[in-house]
């Protein structure tokens, strides 16, 4: 149900409030950290590392990794380049990949792929809006 303020305008605070009520929260098993986008992810990231090195410190950071590969959802809903190239990076350096030779199959290398290729498809439209559009017009009348 929508409240509208005028003709065709729809109240811009109550539209927020229902899409935040939309978010979902996801907890990463065995720690209190909650999130529901990309960035909520890499700050909860930095929240675990920043954490004495421990068996339990590993362990969340594993279980991390896999919520956010179950949950991949929000990596193709996210719209905004820096924060992927973001995610991407902190995956690359941050050694959450396996060695080479086990890395199939891993959250990983699952997360590392799929952002990769959200990211390389809001750098294509970045740069040209009209890819997917469908062209009818470049036939030359004869």
């Amino acid at each position: 149900m929508r409240s509208t303020v005028g003709h065709n305008i729809y109240d811009v605070v109550l539209f927020q409030t229902q899409r935040a009520a939309q978010r979902v929260a996801i907890t990463t098993p065995g720690t209190r950290i909650s999130w529901s986008s990309l960035e909520e992810w890499m700050v909860g990231w930095k929240h675990i590392s920043a954490r004495a090195a421990t068996s339990k410190r590993h362990a969340q950071r594993a279980a991390h990794v896999a919520a956010l590969a179950s949950h991949m959802e929000l990596v193709n809903r996210e719209t905004d380049i820096e924060t992927l190239a973001a995610v991407k990076l902190l995956v690359e350096r941050e050694k959450m990949l396996p060695p080479r030779g086990e890395r199939e199959g891993h959250p990983a290398t699952e997360i590392l792929q799929r952002v990769g290729t959200v990211l390389n498809e809001r750098r294509r439209v970045a740069i040209e809006p009209d890819v997917g559009a469908r062209r009818t017009d470049w036939k030359a009348a004869a």
